[in-house]
């Protein structure tokens, strides 16, 4: 089973009708971990960045409350200004604990 609640094209457009450049992340890493796997090159461009898109992947038992701190942990790096907008796909085929993540940060005024 597969769950989607995916970005759709509304969504990249808001993204990406900001000025300034466009920085991103996909990775893979266990939920606890997710902010220690961002380099701070990227937790700075989080912090200048006029919108953020996140969209994460994970199991299908995972506790959501360790979804929404994974996602509030990047929102407390994220400019208080910026718009930020979240999607998720929950998945059987990932393990309990772990968390697939694509972020982009947009607007960055370099």
């Amino acid at each position: 089973m597969i769950n989607f609640m995916n970005l759709d094209i509304r969504d990249y457009e808001e993204i990406y009708s900001h000025q300034g450049k466009i920085e991103g992340r996909i990775n893979s890493c266990k939920i606890s971990s997710l902010i220690r796997s961002l380099d701070e090159d990227f937790k700075t461009s989080l912090g200048n960045a006029k919108a953020i898109a996140i969209e994460f992947e994970y199991n299908k038992d995972e506790i959501p409350i360790k979804i929404f701190e994974a996602y509030e942990e990047i929102c407390l790096n994220a400019n208080e200004h910026a718009i930020v907008i979240f999607a998720k796909i929950i998945s059987n085929n990932l393990e309990l604990g772990s968390i697939n993540y694509k972020i982009i940060a947009t607007g960055i005024l370099v």
